[in-house]
């Protein structure tokens, strides 16, 4: 990865698009944000923003909540990728 300053696409589509193949590369580069963000050229901060935006960076990636109707004294199990195992309920 070089140093060199990429020109931002002008569209919103395309803004998306360029930072969705970033957070991709980002997701296969092994490096820390710190590191990848720096070889890339840009701030931390942009990288969580988009990374924040488009979830797992995929273009057309599933929307990060989905309702939900629960059947009166029905089990339910709710899988959060992103929370750690065993966290307490008010954590989420």
């Amino acid at each position: 990865m070089s140093n060199l300053a990429v020109p931002l696409p002008r569209s919103r589509q395309a803004t998306r698009q360029f930072w969705a193949e970033r957070l991709a590369r980002f997701g296969q580069s092994g490096l820390s944000v710190a590191a990848f963000c720096a070889a890339e050229g840009v701030l931390p901060n942009s990288f969580y923003y988009w990374k924040r935006q488009l979830g797992d960076g995929a273009p057309g990636a599933a929307p990060l909540f989905l309702p939900v109707r629960v059947a009166p004294a029905a089990t339910i199990e709710v899988a959060l990728p992103s929370v750690a195992p065993g966290c307490s309920p008010n954590q989420v």
